[in-house]
């Protein structure tokens, strides 16, 4: 449901009882590091707490002019490895108050006194809600990546991706204040992670889809579109609904309409011909020959955007847009999806049941 989040709160409400320069002294303790004439304070985790096996946020001190310039803190943390000790099992909205006492706990040994109260109704500062899709019936989560990868980024989004050190792929859509990734979670998660084999003996094919709404306005933006709030708490976020309707949105906004492009199938270059002359109506078979081409262009490996590239470094815009038409046009015609591992992704969406892989 959530991965990783930022929330806030004034100092006065995390350490009560004391005035802004006792609240200022206190800080002292933690490194600082001046911008513009603006101090920022900050608590990493020490090899202590470390070493105690344990799991603590990261922490932020600033001086906020709508608290008279008293300082507030910032505390980013991923929820899961809090509360499960890891971050690949999902959390449900009854976990909601054990994880609000776990973090109570957590920042009461780094120094502060905090009632769960206060942390419920701290304010969000950024967000990743994330769901994990098990696939099934032999599907491989690198081969799902792989065949994504081929989609272009739209709008003013840009397209990288990811290579991990275990080996595992990704893609993120993203620009400064959003990201949309898609990735191995199992090649992500820390190796020392023992993740139970299925029958065959193998481990789970989890492919992880995450929300990033990186700043307080895009969250604002994506929560009003979908009429689920403004200014969210950390206990109105921690809401599977919530958490469904967004990765759901993003999915059918990015992803969703351009994954029938770019299908694998065993289809001919001939194959493809017969069916467009059979399913568009009055197309000419010089046109049909044309349409084939970039249809199987965007099956390769570089798929969609190098096609864009291709074209962009001969034509303008507006050539691509139309081209681009051409070629959903002709893919909705003969119907290409992959409904297999696709009706799976789509089902797990609408279901939004946690998956907890690893027992605790």
């Amino acid at each position: 449901m959530i991965d990783t989040i930022t929330i806030r709160a004034p100092l006065s409400e995390l350490l009560p009882g004391m005035d802004k320069q006792q609240e200022l002294r206190w800080l002292r303790a933690w490194d600082v590091q001046t911008s513009s004439g603006f101090p920022r304070w900050y608590r990493n985790p020490i090899p202590q707490e470390k070493q105690s096996g344990k799991y603590y946020p990261t922490l932020t001190a600033y001086k906020d002019r709508a608290h008279y310039w008293r300082p507030v803190i910032k505390m980013q943390f991923s929820v899961a490895k809090l509360f499960w000790g890891n971050n690949l099992n999902e959390l449900e909205n009854s976990h909601l108050l054990p994880v609000a006492s776990k973090l109570q706990e957590r920042l009461i040994e780094m120094g502060l006194r905090p009632s769960r109260e206060v942390l419920l109704r701290a304010s969000v500062v950024n967000l990743h809600y994330s769901k994990n899709i098990l696939l099934e019936h032999g599907h491989v989560t690198s081969q799902v990546i792989q065949h994504l990868n081929r989609i272009q980024a739209g709008g003013r989004l840009q397209k990288r991706n990811m290579q991990y050190a275990r080996g595992g792929s990704g893609i993120n859509l993203y620009n400064k204040s959003f990201c949309f990734s898609i990735y191995d979670k199992l090649e992500e998660v820390e190796s020392t992670l023992e993740v139970p084999l299925d029958a065959d003996g193998r481990k789970p094919e989890v492919l992880r889809l995450e929300a990033r709404l990186e700043n307080k306005d895009k969250l604002n933006h994506i929560f009003e579109k979908l009429d689920i709030g403004h200014n969210p708490t950390f206990q109105e976020v921690f809401d599977s609904e919530k958490s469904r309707r967004v990765v759901t949105h993003i999915w059918q906004t990015l992803v969703a309409p351009q994954a029938a492009l770019v299908t694998d199938s065993d289809d001919t270059a001939n194959d493809i011909i017969q069916k467009i002359m059979r399913h568009i109506p009055n197309i000419t078979l010089h046109k049909a020959i044309k349409v084939t081409s970039m249809v199987m262009s965007a099956r390769t490996p570089g798929g969609l955007s190098e096609l864009k590239t291709i074209v962009l470094n001969h034509k303008n815009q507006r050539m691509w847009a139309r081209l681009y038409q051409e070629i959903k046009e002709a893919n909705q015609a003969m119907e290409t999806v992959e409904t297999d591992w696709w009706q799976q992704v789509e089902t797990q969406l609408a279901e939004y049941e946690p998956l907890a892989l690893i027992e605790n």
